[in-house]
């Protein structure tokens, strides 16, 4: 009977005093890797043909698993969030100013309407 306790009490003791690591931490920086410098990033939306849309505070960006492509529309805010899809595969996001744009199948992000001098 004593020797069934010896083990249990060595093993038992094993456990206690060894360190156990389930995973070992890892983390990288996506904006070192591909050269991705936002600061806020308001909504990410993967669409029907596994395209990552990112509205950020400085660009429209579309993430391929490889690589970034920035979109942006000259003469109006950058800040772009509210990435929704349409059935026609069109991808429509909307500034804080209240200007609503679309990327078509020509990669160009296109005014729709501006609501900003609506007021």
């Amino acid at each position: 009977m004593n020797l069934l306790k010896t083990p249990q009490i060595f093993l038992f003791g094993l456990l206690l005093f060894h360190r156990v690591n389930a995973q070992s931490p890892n983390h990288f920086n996506i904006g070192e890797l591909y050269n991705f410098n936002v600061n806020t990033i308001y909504t990410i939306h993967q669409a029907e043909n596994n395209y990552v849309w990112i509205g950020s505070d400085q660009e429209l960006y579309r993430y391929s698993g490889t690589d970034f492509k920035a979109y942006t529309s000259p003469n109006y805010q950058t800040e772009y969030s509210y990435i929704k899809e349409d059935k026609e595969g069109r991808i429509w996001c909307a500034n804080f100013s209240g200007q609503i744009f679309y990327v078509a199948k020509n990669q160009k992000l296109t005014l729709f309407k501006d609501f900003s001098k609506s007021y």
